[in-house]
């Protein structure tokens, strides 16, 4: 009876924060809340920066080609 009872009280989408409100409060679900809140963030961050350091490395493997091709580029190698 008691898993109905608990089934009952949370919506059908359910989610970590409506299930830490139902069963332990209103407060500690906010800190859940919260919680999911940063983790999403930093995940976002990461995929962001990752990806970034990717199209920087095409254009620069872009840009090493291109400049190869020019007709100054002989002459002005270091």
């Amino acid at each position: 009876m008691c898993y109905a009872e608990l089934a009952s009280a949370l919506p059908a989408a359910g989610s970590s924060y409506t299930y830490a409100y139902a069963t332990i409060g209103e407060i500690f679900a906010w800190i859940i809340a919260w919680d999911l809140v940063l983790e999403f963030a930093l995940g976002a961050a990461v995929v962001a920066r990752a990806w970034s350091a990717y199209v920087l490395g095409v254009f620069d493997s872009c840009r090493r080609r291109c400049s190869a091709r020019t007709p100054w580029s002989t002459w002005a190698r270091c």
